[in-house]
C-alpha cells in the first residue's frame, strides 16, 4: 500500500520521457523536478508575501520569476534537453542573484542560495555545475564588497553574515 503510494508520487515528478530510462536517469529527473518545484514555490511565496506587505518593488520581480520558473519546470518535464536545462538554470541563477542583492521579504533571501549548487550539479553535472556555482559565489562577493553601499533598496549584510555566506 505504502509502496504504491510512493511510486505514484514519484511518477508525478519524473519526466514524461523517462518510461524506458534506467534508474539513474529517473533519480536525476526526480531530483531536478523536485528542486525546480521547490524553487518555484519559494519564489511564489516570496512574491505573495511581498504583495501582502505592499512591497511592489519586490512583488513584481518575484511573481515574474515564479512564472518563468513554473514555465521552465513544465518544459523540463516534457523536454529533458540540455537547452531546456540551461533555461531553467539561468532562471534559477537570476532568482538567486535577486535574492542575494535584495534579500527578499525577510532579509535572509540569500539563505535559499544554498540549494543552488545542488541543483546546478544535478542539472549540468559536476564540472558545469561547479562553474555555475562559482559564478553565483562571485555574485555574492561582488554584492558584499561593492553593491551594499550603493542604494538603500539593496540588502545590507553584517560582516559576520558575509563570512558565513
Amino acid at each position: 500500500m505504502l509502496t504504491t503510494i510512493l511510486n505514484r508520487l514519484m511518477d508525478l515528478f519524473i519526466s514524461e520521457n523517462n518510461e524506458k530510462a534506467d534508474m539513474d536517469t529517473k533519480a536525476k529527473s526526480l531530483v531536478v523536478n523536485l528542486a525546480s518545484l521547490s524553487f518555484t514555490l519559494i519564489v511564489l511565496a516570496e512574491g505573495i508575501w511581498s504583495l501582502v506587505e505592499e512591497r511592489v518593488e519586490l512583488a513584481i520581480p518575484f511573481l515574474s520569476l515564479s512564472f518563468i520558473l513554473a514555465i521552465s519546470h513544465l518544459y523540463l518535464r516534457k523536454y529533458n534537453s540540455t537547452l531546456h536545462q540551461n533555461y531553467l538554470l539561468t532562471a534559477l541563477f537570476v532568482t538567486c542573484s535577486f535574492l542575494i542583492i535584495f534579500g527578499g521579504n525577510t532579509s535572509i533571501g540569500i539563505a535559499w542560495t544554498f540549494l543552488f549548487p545542488f541543483f546546478a550539479t544535478a542539472l549540468r553535472g559536476r564540472n558545469s555545475g561547479l562553474m555555475w556555482s562559482l559564478v553565483l559565489a562571485a555574485v555574492i562577493m561582488i554584492d558584499f564588497l561593492l553593491l551594499q553601499s550603493l542604494s538603500p533598496f539593496l540588502q545590507s549584510y553584517e560582516p559576520g553574515q558575509g563570512v558565513y555566506y
